[in-house]
């Protein structure tokens, strides 16, 4: 299996691995945030099970967990993780991916460099497109 990372100045890694990696926290699809609350502060790393490509509520959680909760550990992507989910999984705030059998870490790494500019805010972080010209024109 492997996992890939962003690092905290913005670069991506891969490690191949044995077995999963341990995490302080394992969030499924239906997890309530608010029981496991008090365990955040002291969580390292959190794990965000996605059981079918296609459910999306994995998002939402790493989202609230960034964005409501505060959380700044890391937060990894596991279960039915595809190489072309890894940039929108960046943009909710997962920092880890830990791929899908027979995904290619490459090609994981080639989707998060993919995109330079944005529209939305979300919880990565970056400024979107019209907020960045707003500026502009201010100046």
């Amino acid at each position: 299996m492997t996992l890939v990372e962003i690092t905290q100045d913005g670069k991506v890694l891969t490690t191949e691995l044995s077995a999963a990696p341990e995490a302080d926290l394992e969030l499924g699809p239906d997890a309530d945030l608010d029981a496991v609350a008090e365990s955040l502060a002291s969580a390292k790393q959190v794990a965000v099970r996605f059981p079918a490509f296609s459910d999306g509520r994995g998002y939402s959680i790493a989202r609230r967990l960034r964005n409501q909760y505060g959380y700044r550990g890391r937060l990894l992507a596991v279960g039915d993780v595809l190489v072309d989910q890894v940039h929108l999984m960046a943009r909710v705030g997962f920092d880890a991916f830990l791929l899908k059998e027979g995904q290619k870490p490459e090609k994981a790494a080639q989707s998060l460099a993919r995109y330079q500019s944005v529209y939305q805010a979300s919880a990565d972080g970056q400024r979107p497109v019209w907020e960045l010209r707003r500026r502009n024109k201010a100046a």
